[in-house]
């Protein structure tokens, strides 16, 4: 058995998540990014996955907020779309049965 699930259990467990919750309604994230590997049409993304999926798309940028506000907002995804990076290692706070996309 890996440390990682305990690690990820402890700090959802302190965030008030329960470490095997899931999120109650689909949901996906993209994820914004400045730099060198970013998307260079968000909001024609949101809008193609909004009326593709049917579900809510939410556009967040984890360089505005806290470590603990991250870690909610991946709590309440089930899918989320991210260009490569740092922000990547993020992923193993998903929902059991989240997915993560990691595209350039």
């Amino acid at each position: 058995m890996s440390a990682q699930p305990d690690f990820v259990g402890e700090v959802k467990a302190h965030l008030g998540l329960s470490p095997s919750s899931t999120p109650s309604t689909q949901r996906i994230v993209i994820f914004l990014k400045n730099g060198k590997r970013t998307f260079t049409n968000y909001p024609e993304l949101q809008a193609h996955l909004a009326r593709r999926f049917g579900v809510p798309v939410d556009l967040v940028d984890p360089a505005a907020l806290s470590v603990p506000a991250q870690i909610l907002e991946l709590a309440s995804a089930t899918v989320i779309i991210s260009p490569p990076g740092g922000i990547s290692f993020s992923a193993m706070f998903l929902s059991r049965g989240a997915s993560a996309i990691f595209a350039e």
